[in-house]
C-alpha cells in the first residue's frame, strides 16, 4: 500500500495530472482469441436495440508517471476480447466509454478491475456511471451558472454513495475561495486559483466520506458525456 505521504502525494498528482492530455484515441485493433463476457447483473438503465447499455469508467490513478502503467491501446483491446462494445478512451488518464450487456455500474466496475489487474498487474478501483447518469451529472453542476470560466471546475466520483453523517460532518467547512457541494455519488469541485497549492484534496473527501474518489476536469467530464451520448444513439 506504501507509506500516507506516498499515498496522498499519487492522489495529488492524480488530481493536477488531469488538464494535461489534449488528445483522444479511438479503438485500434482486437486480439485474435476473444474471451467471453461475464455474466449480466440485474439493474435499470433500459438497453438499447442491440441489448447494450453504454457506461463511462473512470481508472482511478493510473499512468502517473511510471507508475500503475496501463498503455490505452491495449486497455481498449483487452475490454473488446472480454465482451465489451464500442469502447472509446479518453486521454491517458483512465477514461472509457463502452457498451456492454450487463445492467449495473458496479457489475461493469467489478469486470473492469479484475480485467486490468489480470491484464496489467495494476489493482485500482473503477468508478463507473451510465451515459444517462453522467448527462445528469453534466447538466447538474451548481457552479457552472455563476461562474463563465470552466477551467477550475472538477468533479470527484465516488465509489459509493456517502452516508449523512458523514456528508454532515463537511456542512460549514471552507477552504478559502476554493468551493465544493457533494452531490449522491459526485462531488462538485472548484479552484479559483488551482489544484497544487489547495488544502481541498482528493485525500481530504476520500478520508472524510469513507469511499475511493477519482477527479476529473470539467473539460474531461463534458467530452466524455458527449462521447457517451454519441455512443447511445
Amino acid at each position: 500500500m506504501g507509506s500516507p505521504a506516498r499515498l496522498g502525494a499519487l492522489l495529488l498528482l492524480d488530481l493536477t495530472a488531469l488538464g494535461r492530455q489534449e488528445e483522444w484515441e479511438e479503438p485500434k485493433r482486437r486480439r485474435d482469441s476473444a474471451r467471453s463476457a461475464r455474466p449480466d447483473f440485474a439493474s435499470s438503465p433500459p438497453p438499447r436495440d442491440d441489448g447494450n447499455v453504454i457506461f463511462v469508467a473512470l481508472l482511478r490513478a493510473i499512468n502517473l508517471g511510471r507508475v500503475n502503467r496501463v498503455p490505452m491501446g491495449d486497455l481498449r483491446v483487452a475490454l473488446t476480447d472480454a465482451g465489451f462494445t464500442e469502447v472509446v478512451t479518453h486521454l491517458q488518464s483512465g477514461n472509457v466509454v463502452l457498451g456492454s450487456t450487463k445492467r449495473s455500474p458496479t457489475a461493469v466496475a467489478t469486470a473492469v478491475e479484475r480485467l486490468v489487474s489480470a491484464e496489467f498487474g495494476v489493482d485500482i478501483d473503477v468508478m463507473v456511471r451510465t451515459a444517462d447518469e453522467l448527462a445528469t451529472i453534466a447538466a447538474k453542476n451548481p457552479f457552472a451558472p455563476r461562474h463563465a470560466d470552466s477551467g477550475p471546475l472538477h468533479v470527484a466520483f465516488l465509489k459509493a454513495r456517502p452516508g449523512a453523517a458523514a456528508r454532515r460532518a463537511f456542512s460549514g467547512r471552507t477552504f478559502g475561495d476554493d468551493e465544493f457541494m457533494i452531490r449522491d455519488t459526485e462531488v462538485y469541485l472548484r479552484y479559483p486559483h488551482g489544484v497544487a497549492a489547495s488544502k481541498m484534496n482528493t485525500a481530504l473527501f476520500e478520508g472524510g466520506l469513507g469511499t475511493p474518489a477519482t477527479v476529473r476536469t470539467w473539460k474531461v467530464v463534458t467530452r466524455l458525456n458527449e462521447l457517451a451520448a454519441g455512443a447511445s444513439r
